[in-house]
């Protein structure tokens, strides 16, 4: 892979802990989206997502394409042939996620829709016109749907 990404090693223990994750997901079209951290030189993380053809096992996206902040998990839309990222609401509104769509060519799209719920899954509609969205509800207790428009 190219510089995109930071090797684990080069974290310190709290950032490391608190700050990176890594998601691969694969599209059926042979695109596949890898998500890791790269660390900035102030010495924080910020995710970073690349696009791999699988055929020939090449960056479509050298450098890769910064995410928003506080992104947490990634899903492969068969229906619509890109990448979701789910993002935390950096205002802090608490259970608010926001989505953004990347395309197999890297551009970054932020959704305006978002989802009421802090999100633990999400499920392309099969007439492509948004998701069904997964999250734990008020109290913890039980899991909530809510369809979420992809605009």
């Amino acid at each position: 892979m190219s510089d995109a990404f930071t090797a684990a090693s080069h974290f310190d223990s709290g950032t490391f802990y608190y700050g990176v994750d890594w998601y691969v997901v694969a599209l059926p079209s042979c695109k596949a989206a890898v998500v890791a951290p790269f660390k900035k030189p102030d010495g924080t993380a910020i995710l970073k997502i690349t696009i791999v053809d699988i055929n020939t096992m090449t960056e479509t996206t050298p450098g890769g394409v910064a995410l928003p902040a506080n992104s947490f998990r990634l899903y492969a839309d068969e229906v619509n042939g890109n990448f979701v990222v789910h993002s935390d609401d950096a205002s802090g509104s608490a259970g608010v996620t926001h989505l953004a769509t990347v395309s197999t060519a890297g551009a970054l799209t932020i959704l305006n829709s978002t989802s009421s719920i802090l999100l633990i899954g999400l499920v392309p509609k099969l007439d492509g016109s948004g998701y069904f969205t997964f999250g734990l509800d008020s109290d913890g207790t039980g899991i909530q749907m809510t369809p979420v428009p992809n605009n």
